[in-house]
């Protein structure tokens, strides 16, 4: 299966804040869920990779298309949605499909006119006129009017409501089971990730924490949650760890992913901290959980 995008040590420089060393290969049919916190990189990264902004160094490759050198034919595999308005607001759903579409050789005016139907968007209304969530439902429907390669969404769901975001994830679903296009999702809403991504990128203060396949990456950590004596027990493994007057909460990192039972057998066998019968309990952390301590540290 073919690269839809190849990131390579990849730099980059805007005023006061660097994007350092980013380097991911996503294959067509997948998604990557892409978080971080505010100020992390992800904007930084989505913007090097529309093209905004050149690389200080690395490369971006889209289908094959290096970013730069195939500036125009790169541009034209990638479709973007944001949670700001694209398209003049003085325009209708209308307009746009017919004087937008027009600029992309690859673009479905009658999968548009279905999806605008689909969306409930009147088409003659000015986008002045409507809500956030119908903006965003509008860029939507352009956007998977596009036969393209890549499509990034940043940030889609902030302004949609929760049917039309589970009706979104079945869109992604949709849009990505031939296994020829692919998907990058930026978000704060993570449950949608845990839902939908194939892989996730993780940034924090430009720099690249982890990349990794999400169902080996929740299977490679575990949340335990116990007392803080329990817990101090796993303290080579822990990632982070909260802790209240009451229990202690930790992220730890597995050496065998595959076997949860490992971490009971090993502390079984080094120490007998479980005589009274009390266990730790050991759950799957969410991608949100993976996210908190691993910047809360320890």
């Amino acid at each position: 299966m073919e690269a839809c995008i190849k990131v390579e040590h990849l730099y980059k420089k805007i005023k006061n804040f660097r994007l350092e060393n980013i380097s991911f290969l996503l294959e067509s049919g997948y998604v990557l869920g892409l978080i971080g916190r505010n100020g992390a990189g992800k904007t930084t990264l989505i913007n090097t990779i529309l093209g905004l902004w050149t690389p200080d160094q690395g490369s971006v490759e889209i289908a094959g298309l290096d970013r730069v050198k195939d500036e125009i034919r790169a541009k034209n595999e990638i479709a973007f949605v944001t949670d700001e308005c694209l398209f003049p607001l003085e325009m209708t759903p209308y307009s746009i499909g017919k004087i937008f579409g027009k600029v992309y050789d690859a673009f479905d005016y009658e999968h548009y006119k279905k999806l605008c139907e689909r969306f409930r968007l009147p088409m003659h209304k000015r986008l002045q006129r409507m809500s956030k969530g119908m903006v965003i439902r509008l860029q939507l429907a352009f956007a998977f009017s596009r036969r393209v390669k890549l499509y990034i969404f940043d940030e889609p769901s902030a302004g949609l409501d929760p049917v039309f975001r589970k009706e979104l994830v079945d869109l992604i679903f949709d849009l990505t089971y031939d296994g020829d296009k692919s998907v990058i999702f930026s978000t704060h809403l993570t449950d949608e990730l845990d839902r939908i991504a194939d892989y996730i990128l993780f940034l924090e203060e430009g720099k690249q924490k982890l990349f990794e396949q999400k169902e080996e990456l929740v299977s490679r950590y575990k949340l335990i949650r116990g007392s803080e004596e329990q817990i101090e027990e796993f303290a080579e493994k822990i990632i982070g760890k909260k802790t209240t007057p009451n229990s202690c909460e930790a992220l730890i990192k597995m050496e065998n992913q595959n076997k949860q039972s490992d971490i009971i057998n090993y502390n079984i066998e080094s120490n007998d901290i479980f005589a009274s019968g009390s266990r730790p309990l050991i759950t799957t952390p969410t991608i949100e959980d993976i996210m908190y301590y691993f910047i809360k540290g320890v």
